[in-house]
């Protein structure tokens, strides 16, 4: 199965990870997570973009597609995502 995900899920996933937005002159939307004052990851949300494709998130998330879509869908809690971050040795504390 392929997931797509849209600006909408971007932006839903930026609220559950907490993160930092920003809003660029470039047409994007910046989203940065931290932890413990850690920058981990960041990603552009492009604004007007509608349903097409934010597909590069799982890849800046340390996910596969599935387990985002999880992440996105409440099956996976920060505090779940943040131990798959450490088992990953991405999150180091």
């Amino acid at each position: 199965m392929k997931w797509v995900f849209t600006a909408e899920d971007a932006r839903a996933i930026a609220d559950k990870l907490k993160a930092l937005h920003e809003l660029g002159r470039s047409g994007h939307e910046g989203v940065e997570f931290y932890h413990n004052g850690r920058m981990i990851f960041r990603f552009g949300i492009r604004r007007g973009s509608g349903e097409h494709g934010h597909n590069f998130i799982p890849r800046y998330m340390h996910l596969s597609q599935k387990d985002c879509w999880l992440f996105r869908k409440c099956d996976i809690s920060l505090d779940q995502y943040i131990e798959i971050l450490k088992a990953k040795q991405v999150i180091l504390d």
